[in-house]
């Protein structure tokens, strides 16, 4: 049938059909996006309560039950994520339209992508719904990343390796994706890349920024915590711990953010969101410095 022959209602009815895909995409998406959202909410309510625990009770709260669940439903909704991306609900049977696949053709036929055409479509088509849905689930992806970051800090701070930042690899194994360091010489990782969910540099270090701003709270708010404590104390109640000293924190914090300020430092950062949210940076290691600076004088003046 040549062009010019098909009706409009031919027309009409594979608009239709794009449109039906679409929604249905778009639906399957937002639900994917929910359970991330969800299982986030979760993670924060838990690690909320952070800010009113000694620093003996650290271990409690990272080994809870309820925090391991939630970092599972968590790789259970990327890996959702993951699969949208990869084919799509009800997707057309063909095969170029999976990545893996698409790779597959392009090894198989010798690597000569440029002489595919219906491979080219396919990869296209896939481009195109990672990039139209991103938007999507980007922002939960960085938060459940956060979690994991503070996760390990706190880890180590009870090992006493305040000092210690996970890797982007290591955090990404945790959420069961993989991470990509940016653009590859190799195609099959440039097509992954473009068309399935993984973690970027940009998603670890925004994930490193509210890093950040999470422990220039808990700077502020152990101290109060211990002092608090140390108050019930002295009516007889044994609450604090050796390790319980309001100092540790806030020092160990500075130490930490400061190392991570001269990192960031030495990054040549674009104007975009990732430089405005370093710039809150600047601000948490001032108000850190600015704790620590008052322990420090009011530790003599209270042993007198």
């Amino acid at each position: 049938m040549n062009p010019a022959d098909s009706s409009i209602d031919d027309v009409f009815a594979g608009i239709r059909t794009r449109f039906a895909f679409t929604a249905r995409m778009a639906s399957r998406a937002d639900e994917c996006v929910e359970n991330l959202r969800e299982a986030n909410r979760v993670l924060a309510f838990r690690f909320s309560k952070l800010h009113s625990l000694l620093p003996s009770q650290f271990p409690t709260l990272l080994s809870a039950p309820e925090v391991d669940m939630a970092l599972t439903d968590v790789r259970h909704a990327l890996k959702d994520i993951y699969q949208l991306t990869l084919v799509g609900p009800d997707l057309p049977a063909d095969p170029t339209t999976s990545a893996e696949s698409a790779s597959a053709v392009t090894t198989s036929s010798g690597g000569n992508y440029e002489e595919q055409p219906q491979l080219r479509l396919g990869v296209a088509h896939a481009i195109n719904l990672f990039q139209r849905y991103r938007i999507k689930w980007e922002a939960e992806v960085q938060e459940s990343l956060h979690f994991v970051l503070l996760r390990h800090w706190l880890d180590a701070y009870t090992q006493g390796k305040a000092d210690l930042l996970i890797t982007p690899e290591d955090a990404a194994e945790v959420l069961g994706v993989r991470y990509s360091a940016g653009p590859s010489t190799s195609y099959e990782d440039e097509l992954r890349d473009a068309t399935l969910l993984h973690i970027t540099i940009k998603d670890y270090l925004i994930a490193a920024l509210s890093l950040a701003s999470e422990l220039a709270r808990l700077a502020f708010t152990s101290v109060m915590a211990i002092s608090l404590a140390a108050q019930k104390q002295t009516q007889s109640q044994d609450v604090l711990k050796p390790t319980d000293n309001r100092n540790d924190i806030p020092i160990a914090v500075n130490t930490f953010l400061q190392n991570l300020q001269a990192a960031f430092l030495t990054l040549n950062l674009r104007n975009d969101v990732l430089r405005r949210r370093y710039d809150t940076l600047k601000y948490d290691v001032k108000n850190v410095e600015n704790i620590v600076y008052d322990l420090c004088v009011r530790a003599p003046q209270e042993t007198k």
